[in-house]
């Protein structure tokens, strides 16, 4: 773990990703090679990268690890993640979406909902967005649910630039899921 911190900040840092991670694939080959571990440090050097700026490197490590892992949801969520910050919403999507036909494997609709609402929002795709809201939706029996939902249209009238869309003060009650709004 130790050595999977330093190989993370080097990589942050703006490390080559064969310099740092080559090394500590030689040195922890046994570790590495049980699925928990690899999940892990997959994981992490991704987070690395994707905190480092480096978005497309970041998305192709975990494209490779969903690969070798297709039942994770969490390696699913977080390509989509770095593919819509490197700039690929259709393919952030997709991996969107993979994600969510994994859900009720240790996540909810929450982290699959607010991403696509984000990547939806960003893009002006309004589809994108109501897919969001009705993956979401058969969650919304509760206030708390709702101010979920409503902070959604939030999101969307800012990206858009429409400052006197009424969602601003519907949004006002926030949602502690939702601290952007």
């Amino acid at each position: 773990w130790v050595d999977l911190g330093s190989s993370c900040r080097a990589l942050e840092s703006g490390g080559a990703i064969g310099a740092v991670i080559g090394p500590l694939e030689a040195a922890h080959r046994e570790a590495l090679s049980e699925p928990p571990m690899r999940f892990a440090a997959e994981l992490l050097l991704a987070r690395a990268l994707a905190r480092g700026g480096r978005h497309e490197e970041a998305a192709s490590r975990l494209r490779d690890a969903a690969g070798r892992s297709p039942d994770d949801v969490d390696l699913w969520l977080r390509l989509g993640e770095q593919l819509a910050v490197a700039g690929h919403p259709a393919e952030a999507v997709e991996a969107l979406d993979r994600s969510a036909r994994l859900e009720g494997r240790g996540r909810g609709p929450v982290d699959y909902t607010t991403v696509k609402a984000f990547v939806g929002s960003w893009t002006g795709n309004a589809r994108w967005l109501e897919e969001a809201k009705a993956r979401w939706a058969p969650g919304d029996t509760d206030t708390a649910n709702a101010v979920f939902a409503g902070s959604l249209d939030a999101l969307w009238a800012f990206c858009r630039g429409r400052w006197a869309d009424p969602a601003f003060s519907a949004g006002r009650a926030e949602a502690s899921s939702t601290p952007w709004v």
